[in-house]
């Protein structure tokens, strides 16, 4: 009797074990690709913005000519680092940058955490565009302007 009890033991520790393992690999998978998502949609933002650039067109210039002249930038990783240093001989100024990490960027901008008071601007442009909609309408709870993406910014000018 003890054995069979100790052998259902063993059967069910490795079902529940295989379940827990399944579930985690699951989860690193979903993870890795969404990361590859994001690498794949920014690899397409930057070939864009590259055509664009070849042909003369700046960011700089199509916000100029939409009105703005204050703007915010929502995401400082690869493409938000990119747009700063492209407005930076612009007369468009981005006073302030925003990213849920503030505490570890480094550039020359004031940046601040979505918790934040934020001040008005013109527009924040958005750089984490997997995430636009959703950052979109937490951003619209905090400030009147418009929000936008900048792969639909790039993919327009």
């Amino acid at each position: 009797m003890f054995i069979v009890i100790g052998l259902v033991g063993v059967i069910i520790g490795i079902i529940l074990g295989e379940k827990l393992i399944g579930s985690e690999r699951k989860k690193a998978y979903a993870k890795k690709e969404l990361e590859v998502k994001k690498f794949r949609t920014n690899y397409y933002i930057l070939l864009q913005w590259l055509n664009k650039a070849e042909n003369n067109r700046s960011i700089g210039e199509y916000l100029a000519s939409k009105g703005y002249k204050k703007i915010a930038i929502y995401g400082m990783g690869e493409l938000g680092e990119l747009l700063l240093l492209k407005l930076r001989d612009t007369d468009i100024e981005v006073p302030y940058a925003i990213d849920k990490n503030a505490e570890n960027i480094g550039v020359d901008v004031v940046i601040k955490t979505p918790n934040d008071d934020l001040p008005d601007v013109d527009a924040v442009i958005v750089t984490t565009v997997l995430w636009y909609w959703e950052l979109r309408r937490m951003l619209k709870e905090k400030l009147d302007c418009d929000i936008l993406s900048l792969e639909d910014i790039v993919y327009e000018m």
